[in-house]
């Protein structure tokens, strides 16, 4: 910290006396000049901070409009970038940890502290909010990451089940083309016998001579093989259809905003557009609860979250079925809810997590993939996505050589 620096400061005190002394305490600091702004009630304080930014923020907890932890959580609901320290008349040990827990840069007590002791709290606390920031920052160009390395896959995947049925309509396009072109000549030849037909000549040379042409035209061959070709294209336009919506539904991976949102709609349409990375190892069963409550929650993220088990459990099935006579395995997708919670298991039939790997499996970079084939970060950005974004709860179970369950808890 340069001496000559303006630290800026939001002194959150309802009591004339308290405000009075903290504000006398700052001035003894020195080398240090700050630029203190100070409010009485915490809402007078949040509509200061929606027009002025802080470095540091002194924050009571006990005010006319707002008491306790409560207090804590809406100053950082608003004011997520900035230190916070907490200074309370009632010093509990266990509480004040908690207060940290929760972000909190540091907690003391009135009375307890001098000039010295909360000059060096309030350097601690910008150092340790500007790491903080700056971890939460490369967290999210990580997550960035991973997500345009999921899109990238997801593209050339989707590509893939595109082409497919796009290649059966064509071949069938073309062959119904041929087809009518035949039939249009044999509808021209009926005309021509039904002239001569009226003309007088003999009529069985006439029936003769049109089934002559049904032989020549493939009649029967085109009467049972169009209608087929024609079902065939139908059932490919429909799953292009699908993955069309599927896609369109996906394409808000990148939307942050929290809005109350369908789970299992969210998890129907990664099925579909993840189905290239699944389809030549397992297949998926799902067991939907229809009744399940909307959440409320950024559908983007949550969506990243279940294509990336997905994605690992593809990849278990994989290496479970390199040592089986299996030809496929199972993804089960179950949906529920309890109590005041949507619960999303998401189980394969792969290898397990092996014992000691389970304590490591949500860290960054942590991956038990061969080098090239996982960054680390898919788990890790789930449990930060359930449990840090959404207060959620991500765990599993595991039985090694049998498969995994990951179980996430949204609360609604």
């Amino acid at each position: 910290m340069k001496s000559d620096q303006i630290i800026k400061a939001l002194v959150v005190e309802d009591d004339p006396v308290s405000r009075k002394l903290l504000l006398g305490i700052l001035s003894k600091i020195k080398d240090i000049s700050y630029d203190i702004v100070s409010a009485g009630t915490l809402q007078e304080a949040l509509k200061i901070t929606t027009h002025l930014q802080f470095d540091i923020i002194l924050l009571d907890l006990n005010l006319p409009d707002s008491y306790g932890a409560d207090t804590f959580n809406k100053m950082q609901e608003n004011n997520y970038l900035t230190a916070i320290i907490v200074i309370t008349g009632n010093y509990d040990q266990t509480y004040g940890l908690e207060i940290i827990r929760n972000g909190a840069q540091d907690y003391l007590c009135k009375g307890k502290f001098d000039a010295y002791a909360l000059h060096k709290s309030i350097l601690y606390a910008l150092e340790h909010k500007r790491i903080e920031n700056e971890k939460n920052t490369l967290q999210k160009e990580l997550t960035q990451a991973q997500k345009l390395e999921s899109i990238g896959t997801l593209a050339a995947g989707v590509a893939h089940e595109i082409n497919t049925p796009i290649q059966f309509i064509a071949n069938n396009t073309g062959f119904i083309k041929k087809a009518v072109s035949k039939l249009l000549e044999l509808i021209n030849e009926y005309r021509g016998l039904l002239s001569r037909c009226d003309s007088g000549e003999n009529t069985n040379q006439a029936i003769e001579e049109s089934q002559r042409l049904e032989k020549k035209a493939k009649f029967y061959f085109f009467e049972a093989e169009i209608p087929r070709a024609l079902s065939q294209s139908e059932e490919g336009l429909e799953r292009v259809t699908n993955i069309v919506k599927a896609m369109k539904d996906f394409s808000h991976m990148g939307s942050e905003e929290m809005s109350l949102e369908d789970i299992n709609k969210a998890i129907e349409s990664t099925i579909t557009i993840s189905r290239n990375e699944w389809k030549y190892v397992a297949e998926i069963k799902t067991e939907l609860d229809l009744a399940l409550p909307m959440v409320k929650c950024s559908i983007g993220d949550i969506k990243q979250v279940i294509l990336n088990l997905i994605v690992n459990a593809a990849h278990t099935i994989k290496d479970a079925l390199e040592n089986s006579e299996d030809k496929l395995g199972t993804i089960t997708i179950r949906t529920y809810k309890e109590d005041s919670s949507v619960f999303i298991l998401v189980s394969d039939t792969g290898t397990g997590i092996p014992e000691g790997a389970q304590a490591k499996v949500f860290d960054h970079f942590f991956t038990t993939k061969e080098v090239g084939k996982g960054t680390g970060q898919g788990l890790s950005m789930a449990y930060q996505t359930i449990v840090e974004k959404h207060k959620g709860n991500l765990s599993f179970e595991t039985e090694n050589g049998k498969g995994t369950t990951f179980i996430i808890q949204l609360p609604i």
